[in-house]
């Protein structure tokens, strides 16, 4: 989005953050609640090439878990791939965004990371300056509290 607005392409004063997102560990479902621990083979996006690896690394870092200890990190193309190296007990943890932890069975949270060391994670959206008169009232509807309750619902954070 800076990027669109550095090449003024977006329409001055509509640019909006609609929800935010949060990082949370993984584990699959079927194997027994234990004590959790920064160990085995964890599972996270590449930092090289996805936004959701570029967040676990900075969050790993500030943990102070990311170098060294008992772990084998496996990176994957996005985090639909990492939750199902998890759901199939390829690994045994994942480091995922929160609304892609929910409502899947195969998996289960076993730590949500504390505000203090999770990154900025936020969606914003804009109007484009060749957006069409239907764009505004999408943004407007995006913006609302129906939206906000769906974002809520699947796991994302509001912004009020």
């Amino acid at each position: 989005m800076d990027r669109l607005a550095a090449a003024n392409v977006l329409r001055p004063g509509s640019r909006i953050d609609l929800a935010t997102n949060s990082l949370v560990v993984i584990a699959p479902a079927d194997r027994p609640p234990s004590a959790f621990a920064w160990r085995g083979r964890i599972a996270i996006g590449d930092p090289g090439s996805v936004p959701a690896g570029r967040y676990a690394r900075q969050m790993m870092q500030a943990l102070g878990v990311w170098d060294g200890g008992d772990k084998t990190l496996v990176t994957a193309a996005d985090v639909r791939a990492v939750r199902g190296f998890v759901a199939r007990g390829e690994v045994d943890l994942g480091v995922v965004y929160r609304s892609d932890a929910l409502g899947h069975d195969a998996v289960r949270v076993v730590a949500t990371p504390p505000p203090d060391v999770q990154p900025r994670i936020v969606y914003p959206a804009a109007l484009t300056t060749r957006a069409g008169e239907g764009a505004a009232g999408l943004m407007q509807f995006l913006a609302g509290a129906e939206a906000r309750e769906t974002f809520a619902r699947y796991g994302f954070g509001v912004i009020s």
